[in-house]
């Protein structure tokens, strides 16, 4: 059953992130965490989400602000360290209450 639940939630945060261009780690991670734990969840839903990035990218590559894209790149470069660190060191009870 567990399978299931995380497969509808996938399929509904793509197709979400997909219609709207943002929004899938919003909608799958607070679910992935309470089935199966911060440790395990983050990863799962970084690694979907990067490819589902990736497909959109190659998708609507026209579209692309590469100015702004950057700046996203920059501001990620910084923030995804911080995101690891705060994994590794900050109870996962913490970060349920948040």
């Amino acid at each position: 059953m567990t399978y299931v639940v995380l497969a509808a939630v996938v399929f509904l945060a793509a197709l979400q992130q997909t219609i709207t261009g943002f929004g899938f780690t919003l909608l799958a991670m607070p679910i992935f965490t309470l089935l199966l734990g911060l440790p395990v969840a983050a990863p799962m839903v970084a690694l979907q989400g990067v490819t589902l990035y990736v497909v959109n990218l190659a998708r609507y590559h026209r579209g692309v602000d590469v100015r702004e894209a950057w700046r996203m790149c920059l501001a990620a470069a910084i923030g995804v360290p911080l995101g690891v660190w705060a994994l590794v060191n900050v109870d996962a009870h913490i970060v349920k209450l948040l």
